[in-house]
């Protein structure tokens, strides 16, 4: 299993969908960065308009729709990249059992987009530290916090992965992301709203994670959302695995 982790590991280092996922956060982070340093220089009101601390910007960085669609972009393009090129058939044929690879892939995807998060959202953090300060947090909820990043970016590697496994394509696969994501929010927003079903919006996916990010809330609900969020990634790693279980890869 180790190996198998290692393999995929380096497979995902090789490929070049990481490092231009990687520039484009560090892009993202770099204009953020002359927009905080533009703000420090004129002052005035651009403090109430940029002034958040480096504890809010590094607690809800990976949150939101673009977020999201980035995690699907590089995790379909990793999935669906083995088989349009064929590569599949080779680790197949190596002897390891299809769940050993279907994991060794998980962990290895997550721990790749976990740098990749952690990587601009930390350099933010100093940042805007610098700028507005850091804020105030008890040790035990700053802790937390890191836990809810952890679930809320393995939780969508799982669902991305799960989606490229069905998809067998790269476009597809960021497709129906998407269209999950957006035509998913209006469903939810509509349930709540025409029908009263406030739980739907309660519990969709951009609600979830914002509660399992926010500090704005109690222990409790967020411990409930990242609850909620981790037996729904778990779900779709085991539903990858069932699927690359029955698929013919010859």
């Amino acid at each position: 299993m180790w190996n198998m982790m290692r393999s995929e590991w380096y497979k995902v280092l090789k490929s070049k969908v990481t490092w231009v996922t990687l520039f484009v956060f560090l892009g993202m982070a770099a204009i953020q960065i002359m927009a905080v340093a533009y703000a420090k220089w004129k002052g005035g009101d651009w403090d109430v308009i940029l002034g958040r601390n480096g504890l809010s910007v590094f607690s809800t960085y990976p949150s939101g729709t673009l977020y999201f669609l980035l995690v699907a972009l590089f995790v379909g393009g990793i999935v669906t990249s083995e088989y349009t090129t064929g590569t599949v058939k080779q680790v197949v044929s190596r002897g390891v059992s299809r769940t050993q690879i279907v994991f060794g892939q998980y962990v290895a995807l997550c721990a790749a987009m976990t740098v990749i998060t952690w990587i601009p959202s930390m350099l933010l953090m100093g940042v805007y530290s610098l700028a507005w300060g850091f804020g105030s947090i008890a040790v035990a909820r700053f802790l937390l916090l890191i836990l809810g990043q952890l679930v809320v970016i393995w939780s969508y590697v799982a669902i991305s992965m799960l989606i490229g496994h069905v998809t067998r394509s790269g476009g597809l696969s960021v497709g129906i992301n998407l269209t999950i994501l957006i035509l998913g929010t209006m469903a939810a927003s509509i349930a709540s709203m025409l029908l009263e079903w406030e739980w739907v919006m309660e519990y969709w996916l951009l609600s979830l994670q914002e509660k399992a990010l926010s500090l704005e809330y109690g222990v409790g609900v967020q411990c409930k959302c990242m609850l909620i969020l981790f037996a729904l990634g778990a779900a779709c790693v085991g539903g990858s695995m069932l699927i690359f279980q029955k698929r013919d890869v010859q």
